[in-house]
């Protein structure tokens, strides 16, 4: 869920977004969430800790798990101990027998407080614990202050380090931690009313704590299971206290198993219980069964908890926790429903969260992740020590990231740049027969230290640009500066590998596909090129196209040309300026001499016989490429074609090249009724329908040009033709969806970068008239595109639940056909420097119509290459989206008769 902007495997938000959407995109993504044995995660967290605190480097994997069940089993060991010792644990368990028996949540929320930190302070003393110390303490309503906080709700019991408390408690320093205990636990009701007189600067913020906890009413325990507290763990065996199942040593008969996520019912918000109080109120004789209690009847003041399951109310927090520091690297967050306790992780990679155990009837195991936490260091508690190193002028600086920096994190994932007050690391202009020289040095007033999670099989960025750099003194000899004056200059580099999201889905078993690690690089201060003087921008635009095609004849695929990658170096001198390329994050290196293709193109696709699909704009360009490739892959092939001649040439060529002939498909999108004749066609010969390519466009065409209905030409073909023949072809969509379980048929919508451009849909432009004539082509284009995105969302809402998979992609700045109305002028500068080859184009929407992948990619966003990305936020407004089908659906209505 918490995916990187690089990798970007999920749902594209920020924390700005209203609440509301952040709890519908969030419930969406949890589908995602891995689940583990909450035991498998506590070994992992051990052998996590010791890889990132002690060992401090990449460490073998079996020798990390041998660590972790080593670790794991002394704590449990001495965990039984403590259990069993009625002494040592009687407040541990006289407070969770008051949590599970009380209906006063606030009351319960402090005895569960105090019960908590009575481990802490045995195990304190008994010297097991080696992280800073920490007490728990009932969160009150105003105790933890965030300006554009995201929560709904607020945690039950949070985590602060003494030094944290000393803040809350100020006349307390000089007192013992068993002191300290004694204190909290004694003011636990109290400390709302002392927070309420710390100054505002002093609140508490989500950056103070590393963890929380989410707690959950919904019954009211019964006498027999309150008695499972009394029992002795030590003679349950491992199967019986750490499985999923268990028997206790009482001999009871019933085998209970946590509910999975299946059987959670959040409508009651009673999500681990469903089938639990079912069970316990059919087989209970005795007159002790468990007291249902509806959430009325529990004493809090809450409300707002009652709109959201406590899945996605955790993720809330873990949102809060990942923002709150620009170092942080996971959050964790501690999930108590009744007695059912789950444990979180959350980092750049997703969620993982572990089956519920029962507190009463697995202890032991609550008291091992206690003292686990209590032994975590700074690295475990989410806080990466991220530093950098560089020169300037001869001395040395250390960058770190101040522990009051807040963070970059979006829902998505990636950290947004920071500005530092340092300066660079010297740098010269290098002299060369078309820029201005300048000997000065580089030395700008603010630093920008970027720090972002980039998925690890990606080559770096500061890594990217030091090829990049090398390779262009190698290879452009007395011209170098027309690509070195145009890079960002870089003063350091890092990845952290110890931070890898691989790392715990190894320990745990799980697939490590998308692993982030977390990068940074500090540069120079830049401009943006939409700063510069506009008599300038020609010049600069210039130097931009020059260096991005000298970048492509030495092999680096810079991958994100848009306008805010474009931006001014202001030489020392405050006059001088050098247009940069900046922002190579999704930039890729390739082999010297590789200039057609990033990656082989089809490589990936699976044998795709029996399969059937339609290309629309299958005569030339991605249209073509993508045909070509299905071709290849034993796929039968439909190619929607304006023009018949265009169509047979294209036939023939392709099976020149594949051997495997496509099929012709007559198809106009200007004029309703050939894409109904089309639709028909199509259904007369076939009964399925595997992949659908809207790939066919039109770009900025004489104004003057309408389709034949009078709609505009751009908007017409590219949206309202895309529309009907899709609408047409739904009942055979839907037919396949339920006849070929295994694969999911695919939808995909060819958009254009140009869409985040876009303004909000007019819909008085759409027809000819006025409206439409006083906007230019190019703005008509961009609105077209705009609407296959919304189209391609508002068709996944409507029919994703049906089995269609609908997707929309920016293929990325190809050279193909679609420029043909474009000057020749223009056309030549972008078609020689700065666009890529068609068969890049064809790639990514050949991963999302045909990768096992794809299954998962219903209303996504796809872009260069092969990558998940953002949309414009008005792609995303769900009221629009339905607005526009809806005047579709009109269009196509009232023409469907009189074609």
């Amino acid at each position: 869920m918490f995916d990187t902007e690089s990798s970007a495997r999920t749902s594209e938000y920020d924390l700005n977004t209203e609440t509301v959407d952040l709890v519908e995109k969030i419930e969406d993504d949890l589908g995602n969430a891995l689940t583990v044995e909450f035991v498998s995660m506590l070994k992992a967290l051990l052998a996590l800790q010791f890889q990132r605190e002690v060992a401090l480097e990449s460490t073998p994997m079996d020798e990390l798990e041998k660590y972790g069940e080593v670790e794991f089993t002394t704590l449990l060991a001495d965990a039984i101990e403590y259990c069993d010792d009625r002494e040592r644990s009687g407040s541990l368990k006289d407070g969770l027998r008051a949590w599970l028996s009380t209906s006063n949540e606030n009351q319960g929320c402090r005895n569960l407080a105090q019960a908590l930190n009575s481990v802490l302070l045995d195990f304190h003393e008994k010297e097991i614990g080696e992280g800073p110390d920490f007490l728990y303490v009932c969160n009150g309503r105003e105790e933890i202050n965030e300006q554009k906080s995201c929560s709904i709700g607020k945690p039950g019991i949070i985590d602060l380090t003494l030094a944290h408390l000393g803040r809350l408690l100020p006349g307390n320093k000089h007192l013992s931690f068993s002191q300290r205990v004694d204190t909290i636990n004694d003011q636990q009701g109290k400390l709302e009313n002392v927070w309420m007189s710390v100054l505002e600067e002093e609140r508490f913020y989500w950056g103070d704590i590393s963890h929380c906890w989410e707690l959950r009413r919904s019954t009211v325990l019964s006498k027999r299971d309150l008695h499972e507290l009394d029992q002795k763990y030590e003679a349950m065996n491992d199967t019986a206290l750490c499985g999923e199942s268990f028997k206790a040593s009482s001999g009871r008969a019933d085998h209970r198993s946590p509910p999975s996520r299946a059987e959670v019912d959040v409508a009651l918000d009673i999500p681990w219980l469903a089938k639990r109080s079912r069970e316990d109120n059919s087989d209970d004789t005795r007159g002790n069964k468990r007291q249902k209690v509806e959430r009325r009847d529990f004493e809090t003041s809450e409300d707002q908890k009652e709109n959201v399951s406590p899945e996605t109310q955790c993720a809330l927090y873990a949102a809060q926790l990942l923002r709150s520091k620009r170092n942080c690297t996971h959050a964790i967050v501690v999930l108590l429903t009744d007695n059912w306790l789950s444990l979180r992780w959350y980092d750049a990679q997703g969620t993982i969260a572990t089956f519920p155990i029962d507190i009463a009837a697995q202890l032991p195991l609550v008291v091992v992740m206690i003292v686990l936490f209590q032994r975590f260091g700074d690295r475990m508690r989410g806080i990466g020590d991220f530093k950098l190193e560089g020169e300037v002028d001869g001395r040395n600086f250390r960058l770190s990231i101040l522990d009051t920096a807040r963070s970059g994190w979006k829902l998505m994932g990636a950290t947004a740049t920071h500005r530092v007050e340092r300066p660079l690391v010297a740098s010269h202009c290098v002299q060369n027969s078309h820029a201005t020289v300048t000997d000065d040095p580089l030395l700008p007033d603010q630093a920008l230290l970027k720090l972002s999670w980039r998925e690890e099989v990606r080559d770096c960025e500061g890594a990217i640009i030091q090829t990049a750099r090398e390779r262009v003194v190698k290879c452009l000899g007395d011209n170098a500066g027309d690509v070195l004056n145009h890079l960002p200059d870089i003063g350091d580099f890092e990845d952290y590998s110890l931070f890898s999201t691989r790392h715990i889905r190894e320990l745990l078993g799980l697939g490590t596909e998308g692993a982030c690690v977390p990068s940074a690089l500090f540069s120079e201060q830049l401009v943006p090129l939409k700063d510069v003087h506009l008599d300038e921008s020609p010049a600069r635009m210039w130097e931009i196209i020059r260096c991005h095609y000298l970048l492509w004849q030495i092999g680096i695929a810079h991958g994100d040309i848009s306008l805010s990658n474009l931006m001014v170096r202001t030489s020392y001198d405050g006059v001088t300026h050098f247009a940069v390329l900046n922002d190579f994050d999704l930039a890729t290196i390739m082999e010297l001499g590789q200039k057609n293709e990033l990656v082989k193109i089809g490589q990936d696709i699976p044998d795709l016989s029996g399969k059937v699909a339609i290309v629309t704009g299958a005569t030339a360009g991605i249209g073509k490429e993508t045909a070509k490739e299905l071709l290849a892959h034993n796929a039968k092939v439909y190619l929607g074609a304006r023009n018949r001649e265009k169509g047979e040439k294209a036939i023939h060529e392709l099976k020149l090249e594949t051997g495997k002939e496509g099929i012709l498909l007559e198809l106009d999108l200007s004029d309703l009724k050939s894409v109904k004749d089309a639709a028909e066609v199509f259904q007369s010969k076939e009964t399925s329908l595997h992949m659908l390519f809207n790939n066919a466009g039109v770009m900025a065409p004489p104004t003057e040009q309408v389709t034949a209905q009078g709609y505009d030409m751009q908007f017409g073909t590219n949206v309202l033709g895309h529309f009907y023949f899709t609408k047409l072809l739904i009942p055979t969509l839907l037919d396949t969806a339920k006849s070929t379980p295994d694969w999911k048929p695919r939808i995909i919508h060819t958009s254009s970068v140009v869409s985040s451009l876009a303004s909000p849909l007019d819909f008085n432009t759409l027809k000819d008239g006025p409206a439409r004539r006083s906007k230019g082509p190019r703005w008509l284009y961009k609105q077209s595109k705009l609407a296959n995105i919304m189209v391609s969302n508002e068709l996944a809402r409507r029919f994703g639940e049906q089995g269609i998979i609908s997707a929309s992609v920016n293929p990325g700045n190809i050279r193909t056909e679609l420029r043909r109305h474009m000057s020749p002028t223009v056309e030549n500068i972008l078609g020689y420097l700065t666009l890529y080859p068609v068969q890049l184009g064809a790639l990514t929407q050949l991963w999302a119509g045909t990768s096992d992948e794809g299954r998962s990619m219903n209303g996504k966003y796809l872009v260069p290459w092969a990558r998940y990305g953002r949309p414009n936020p008005a792609a995303l407004d769900e009221m629009a989206n339905n607005e526009l089908w809806k005047w579709l659906e009109e269009q196509v209505d009232k023409h469907s008769g009189s074609e």
